[in-house]
């Protein structure tokens, strides 16, 4: 399955499991909504991985400790 996007996951930390289930193709990013909507389970999965993505890269301190670490502060 074409979870990833060449053209809109180069902007992304996090390349891998992080809530988005992207496509280059209209017809693959239909099903994955569709999936979404008739499989819970995987719905659930994906809210999880967007939950840690966030929690790892984005918020604030998380952004701080990043910025700490590229310029050895």
């Amino acid at each position: 399955t074409d979870r990833t996007s060449n053209l809109y996951n180069a902007e992304l930390i996090n390349k891998t499991n992080n809530g988005c289930l992207l496509s280059d193709h209209p017809e693959q990013f239909c099903k994955h909504i569709i999936t979404l909507l008739e499989q819970p389970e995987i719905y659930q999965q994906q809210v999880a991985y967007a939950q840690q993505a966030f929690e790892s890269d984005y918020e604030q301190e998380a952004c701080y400790q990043k910025l700490d670490e590229l310029f050895k502060l």
